[in-house]
């Protein structure tokens, strides 16, 4: 059923309309992770981070590599990557949440495309998130980084996103998705491109499930409350030497 907004009208995620291959279950070459949170000032929120080249905002969410088993892994080396080590969890953890149904699988080829292709996203719950910790995470990452490209090595790709922010599931909840760019405010009042995360978000998810679409994964995982006791010790907000 619909969620209620504060003008008594039902709220109920929009999606984009389904293509004709969204019958068919799509191979996973790609895999991320909804990351929400509950912000202390504005509750139940998604976590976007910002990509430097793209300059939109996103989730942790990349392609398929040799070295990944499958698609969890996938997103669990990108949520560690594009959140500049801020979240770490381990593969137990999200392939327990994808087993509790907290996942939808995403369209991602166009509709010109001859062969459909998608990924997995995996709702997450990490409470007590801050930018500052992302800040100080990025700053070192960059520092460790050219250490590194003068040492004659290679860090990867832990930089690739430049900033966080937090965007109140009430407010995509009531976005009704058009053709092209998705701008949305942030909590702190700056107008976000979502324009990738768009497809993530409002897709209709493939296969059935319990989720229709990606937002509303993300109000489900929230719904969810964080993690047990016995699941933290999969996920960690580790900080590293700023020194």
């Amino acid at each position: 059923h619909g969620r209620k907004t504060d003008h008594g009208h039902s709220r109920v995620p929009c999606v984009i309309p389904p293509s004709k291959a969204m019958e068919q279950r799509l191979p996973h070459k790609a895999g991320g992770v909804l990351l929400v949170t509950h912000h202390r000032k504005h509750g139940a929120c998604i976590v976007l981070f910002h990509n430097r080249r793209r300059l939109k905002w996103e989730s942790p969410w990349g392609t398929y590599e040799h070295s990944h088993q499958d698609a969890i892994d996938t997103a669990a080396a990108e949520l560690f990557e594009e959140t500049c080590a801020t979240v770490r969890c381990d593969r137990t953890t999200l392939a327990a949440n994808v087993a509790a149904g907290l996942t939808v699988e995403v369209q991602l080829s166009g509709p010109g495309e001859r062969t459909p292709w998608g990924g997995l996203l995996v709702g997450l719950r990490v409470d007590d998130l801050s930018q500052g910790h992302f800040d100080a995470n990025h700053r070192a990452l960059l520092a460790l980084r050219s250490a590194a490209r003068h040492g004659g090595t290679h860090l990867g790709s832990t930089v690739e996103m430049d900033a966080m922010t937090f965007i109140k599931l009430d407010t995509l909840e009531v976005q009704v998705p058009q053709h092209g760019h998705l701008r949305v405010e942030d909590c702190d009042g700056r107008l976000c491109d979502l324009a990738l995360e768009k497809k993530l978000l409002f897709s209709p998810a493939v296969g059935g499930g319990a989720c229709l679409c990606g937002l509303a994964l993300a109000r489900r995982t929230y719904e969810r409350g964080p993690l047990a006791a016995a699941m933290m010790a999969g996920v960690t907000v580790p900080h590293l030497n700023h020194g």
